[in-house]
């Protein structure tokens, strides 16, 4: 079990941590959780987000991920398992990188980065799940072919683990809660009032024409409603994100090299 992880990646810092609320110290988490709030609300270009809400997903995470280039926190993502009835799940819980770190590779790593930690620690889970309105973490989260936006088995089980899910997370893991109690619809994976109201204030579409009508058609963003994705862990997925973002980060061969080894993908 690998309860810190610290390497360079190209020109950015990247930091791996169990617990960190708990694991850092007080000076080091109070300068985190000063940094994550910015970078969260430059990410979503929302002013309007809680703090409250930023540092559940930033700092009061099982796992977390914080990149810096620098001294400066542009980056950070979160990761928490779960465990259903059917298994254990990886829930990908929060992500934030700051607008002028974009574009670069850093989100393939994170995603990677953040199923493979709780892998290294917990073993293979059963299922990845995020809870987004944003189109294009739902574009990434198609290369898994999730519920419910494709034909999963023919037993459920992943609109079964949806289920389940959307009351854990509600009860957990929000830092809003609608008065009347979550809303989750298993037919169409939609979990209305997800959200206070839109987390971004505009939404970042995908440019993949047919999913973005989709998303339009099905999720009442003003209104915070947003997508529960769950789908079986595919590792070839995750090595692929993982060789993406060390490719663009132009990470060096020793860097690359000790990632794969601690992620046993030698």
């Amino acid at each position: 079990m690998v309860s810190q992880l610290t390497l360079d990646v190209g020109e950015y810092h990247v930091r791996i941590v169990q617990d960190p609320a708990t694991s850092i110290n007080g000076a080091e988490l109070t300068a985190l959780k000063k940094g994550s709030i910015p970078v969260a609300k430059k990410a979503f270009e929302n002013d309007r987000i809680p703090d409250t809400d930023v540092i559940l997903h930033a700092i009061n995470v099982t796992h977390g991920i914080y990149v810096s280039h620098g001294r400066q926190l542009v980056a950070f993502s979160s990761a928490t398992p779960i465990e259903t009835q059917l298994g254990l799940v990886s829930y990908m819980e929060g992500t934030a990188i700051h607008p002028s770190y974009m574009r670069r590779g850093i989100y393939h790593l994170v995603i990677a980065l953040r199923l493979l930690m709780l892998r290294v620690e917990l073993g293979e889970p059963a299922y990845v799940c995020t809870r987004t309105q944003s189109p294009i973490v739902v574009k990434r989260f198609t290369e898994f072919r999730p519920y419910p936006l494709f034909e999963q088995e023919q037993d459920g089980s992943c609109a079964s683990v949806a289920i389940e899910l959307a009351k854990i997370i509600y009860t957990k893991y929000s830092d809003y809660r609608h008065p009347a109690g979550p809303h989750f619809d298993a037919n169409s994976g939609v979990f209305r009032h997800a959200y206070r109201s839109s987390m971004y204030s505009q939404i970042p579409f995908s440019r993949d024409a047919q999913l973005d009508e989709q998303l339009k058609a099905a999720l009442r963003f003003g209104n915070g409603d947003a997508l529960l994705l769950v789908a079986p862990f595919d590792l070839a997925v995750v090595r692929r994100f993982l060789l993406e973002g060390l490719d663009r980060l132009e990470a060096t061969a020793p860097a690359r090299d000790r990632l794969l080894r601690w992620a046993g993908l030698e």
